[in-house]
């Protein structure tokens, strides 16, 4: 056997492993991770798998955290700041679902801020109201996880529906007023980042944004990391304080669609 093919035959015997490992540790990465193999595949479970490894708690903290899919895990946020320690916490292809299986590593952070993006994924798999549904629920879950930490909920991008199949964009734009309702009824502070980074002449990403019709460019990130520095770099505000009648927060309440 050549020496390249037993390599890789190395490497999937291990990612294998890892697999296996998480799924015996965990109950919640468990379920997801078959949920994962099932839907997406058993390669792509495993090399979730393996990110779940990388990201297990090791006693290490963090200052800020930067949590959601593929387009927080190619960003070079730790860029932002030579004095904060800032953790990335994005996997490539994540989902809410996924987010909530592997809240627990983002929690043993301790972050004092937490960066939100996640949502993409889901859109192109489900009915809008049922993101919308699992994002309150999401949200909900953070901040009763994290009470201490305060939680930035940034916008979708937009994408370029020219080059892939992807949501439409005026649909993006709709479940980010609704994401924004959400983060308001709970006293979040809500980023827009949807127009910053639209083509107002054609509704979308601008094309020097983009690599490949949903990632973004060097150029891209730049306009994130611009639109996020000044929250990073704020000193410690009051929190604001979540709505205190009853009738404010009522459970399935998701915001614009529950208008249809």
């Amino acid at each position: 056997m050549r020496w390249g093919a037993a390599a890789a035959l190395l490497v999937c015997a291990a990612l294998s492993l890892t697999a296996y490992g998480v799924r015996h540790a965990d109950p919640d990465k468990a379920f997801y991770l078959d949920q994962l193999a099932q839907t997406r595949g058993e390669s792509y479970a495993q090399g979730y798998a393996q990110m779940l490894k990388e990201y297990e708690p090791r006693g290490e903290t963090a200052d800020l955290v930067f949590f959601g899919d593929s387009l927080t895990y190619r960003g070079d946020w730790q860029a932002l700041s030579q004095t904060l320690k800032i953790a990335n916490r994005g996997i490539d292809g994540d989902r809410i679902a996924g987010l909530e299986a592997r809240l627990d590593q983002v929690v043993a952070l301790r972050p004092r801020k937490l960066f939100l993006l996640v949502g993409i994924n889901d859109l192109s798999e489900r009915a809008p109201r049922e993101v919308c549904a699992d994002y309150a629920g999401l949200l909900d879950r953070l901040q009763q996880a994290m009470p201490e930490t305060r939680i930035y909920v940034q916008s979708l991008l937009p994408v370029r529906t020219d080059i892939r199949t992807l949501p439409d964009n005026r649909l993006l734009e709709q479940v980010n007023r609704s994401i924004r309702q959400m983060a308001e009824e709970r006293g979040l502070e809500y980023i827009d980042l949807f127009f910053p980074m639209l083509d107002q002449s054609s509704w979308q990403l601008a094309y020097d944004y983009q690599l490949d019709g949903l990632h973004l460019s060097k150029e891209g990130y730049a306009v994130w990391q611009e639109k996020v520095l000044p929250f990073i770099t704020e000193s410690e505000p009051s929190r604001k304080p979540a709505p205190d009648r009853p009738g404010d927060r009522l459970p399935g309440r998701i915001g614009v669609w529950e208008r249809g």
